[in-house]
């Protein structure tokens, strides 16, 4: 099994390994989110773009460099290969899951908001349907390192302890 050390550095390869993927795929993962809560809508959705607020250029690349750290810190301590595989088994099948239902949360809050106008000074503002990706992609990350965690309460997946006689 891995040390802590080899563990650390391949964590630290993989965090940067995700960050270079995330960069060279940001505009497809926007493109998917927004078919995603366009196909979850039941109503008609025009335009749909992206919320331009940013922290930085690449920060779809920053939220995807969390899923290497879950991992990281819900096996950190699990030295059977067979329950960390599981265990990364369970994160792939629920980071979708996960996706998919934020999306469908975003498509009924742009169905809230497009129905109820503002009304600032004179004027009446309609939301312009923007999708929220990147609070989709980072809830989704946060919610599978939660039950990542659960996971790993719920079936005891401990260091074993040596016995002293």
């Amino acid at each position: 099994m891995l040390s802590k050390k080899q563990k650390l550095i391949s964590l630290i390869i993989i965090v940067i390994l995700t960050f270079i993927i995330g960069m060279k795929y940001e505009m497809d993962y926007r493109n998917l989110t927004r078919n995603l809560v366009k196909y979850f809508a039941n109503y008609k959705l025009d335009f749909y773009g992206g919320k331009e607020f940013r922290l930085f250029e690449t920060d779809i690349a920053f939220i995807l460099t969390l899923i290497p750290f879950g991992f990281y810190f819900t096996y950190l301590k699990i030295n059977s290969l067979k329950k960390i595989l599981s265990l990364i088994l369970f994160y792939l099948i629920l980071v979708p899951l996960f996706f998919c239902f934020y999306c469908f949360i975003e498509s009924i809050y742009l169905n809230i908001i497009i129905t109820q106008p503002r009304i600032e000074g004179e004027i009446i503002n309609f939301h312009f349907n923007n999708v929220n990706y990147r609070m989709i992609l980072f809830l989704t990350i946060i919610s599978t390192f939660i039950s990542g965690i659960i996971f790993k309460k719920i079936t005891k997946w401990k260091k074993p302890v040596a016995n002293t006689v």
